[in-house]
């Protein structure tokens, strides 16, 4: 499964607040969380910094910490290459 994530991410919040809404949003959607590949470009990297998945990452694991597993093995399709080091580094 892939999804876009660009209408997910409100981009005028702090990235804290943004990466942990974004969470938020992908818990409430009926996501088959096995196979899945998320799309956050386009999203500016002023958003898409340290402090968003700091936030997306706290909310996983509060939120759902036995999906977390999953949430690891999610392939990212990001803008650049440091995006894609950034989350990994973020999920490990």
């Amino acid at each position: 499964m892939r999804l876009r994530a660009r209408g997910m991410i409100d981009t005028l919040d702090s990235p804290a607040r943004a990466g942990s809404d974004f969470a938020d949003n992908l818990l409430n959607e009926n996501i088959d969380w096995i196979d899945l590949t998320i799309q956050v470009t386009g999203i500016p990297s002023t958003v898409l910094t340290s402090a968003f998945w700091d936030g997306f990452t706290n909310q996983m694991l509060k939120e759902a910490p036995l999906l977390f597993p999953d949430v690891q093995k999610v392939v990212w399709i990001c803008d650049h290459d440091f995006q894609e080091d950034m989350i990994n580094e973020h999920l490990r």
